[in-house]
């Protein structure tokens, strides 16, 4: 069986060979190339998925939030660009809002599954906002609950959510009015595991924060009443 590793320099392959024009007969692939080719997707945009997924093999620790910022890049903005080409836009301004809405909602998986990355071996919350917070990794592992660690959540998802207003801005860039919704949606309901996170007085460790489905329901009838 392939290594994770092995697995990886075989998608790059199949890429560049979806990209360099060569005959393909698989039909995924076929269907992957015709997607590509019709909206116009940048290899680049793959490459940098495909190197956010090698670093999630070679690395579990980040120095800090430009070193977060630069994965949060290759896993989830770079899909909000993928998904930008194909609902289509009216100006260049879309592609960096497209780019925060994805770094924010990555942000937001990271803050929920704290425990759950721990206990994979990986640490995303920068090492130096750690430092600053008086927060040690033996302080993770005992699911430490104390006001350090309520401060360095209130700090990070103040961030995540200057990300989300920031992506919010360029939605009305989107060309197809459903798509709008669609994305509005989505950034409303990922957003709201922030408010989760905080009704829970901060502690991600002793369940996995969610929006419950009345909250959900309530977010989707206000986004459509305001027709979009």
């Amino acid at each position: 069986m392939n290594s994770p590793e092995e697995k990886l320099e075989n998608l790059k392959i199949i890429l560049a060979d979806t990209y360099s024009g060569k005959t393909i007969n698989t039909p995924l692939l076929i269907e992957f190339k015709e997607t590509v080719e019709k909206y116009s997707i940048p290899k680049l945009y793959f490459d940098e998925l495909i190197n956010g997924m090698y670093l999630d093999l070679v690395k579990n620790r980040y120095n800090n939030f430009d070193d977060l910022y630069d994965y949060c890049y290759k896993v989830a903005g770079v899909v909000g660009l993928v998904m930008l080409h194909i609902f289509g836009y009216s100006d260049e301004r879309a592609k960096e809002d497209a780019v925060n809405l994805g770094i924010a909602m990555q942000l937001t998986n990271i803050l929920r599954d704290i425990k759950e990355d721990f206990l994979r071996g990986r640490i995303y919350l920068p090492q130096d906002e750690l430092k600053k917070f008086s927060i040690t990794e033996k302080d993770i592992e005992k699911e430490k609950l104390d006001e350090n660690f309520r401060n360095l959540m209130k700090f990070q998802i103040e961030r995540v959510r200057l990300y989300y207003q920031k992506a919010n801005k360029g939605i009305m860039f989107i060309n197809d009015k459903k798509s709008r919704l669609v994305v509005k949606i989505m950034s409303s309901l990922y957003s709201s595991i922030l408010d989760e996170i905080e009704n829970n007085d901060y502690d991600v460790f002793s369940k996995r924060i969610y929006v419950g489905f009345g909250k959900k329901l309530y977010k989707l009838l206000k986004i459509i009443l305001r027709k979009g």
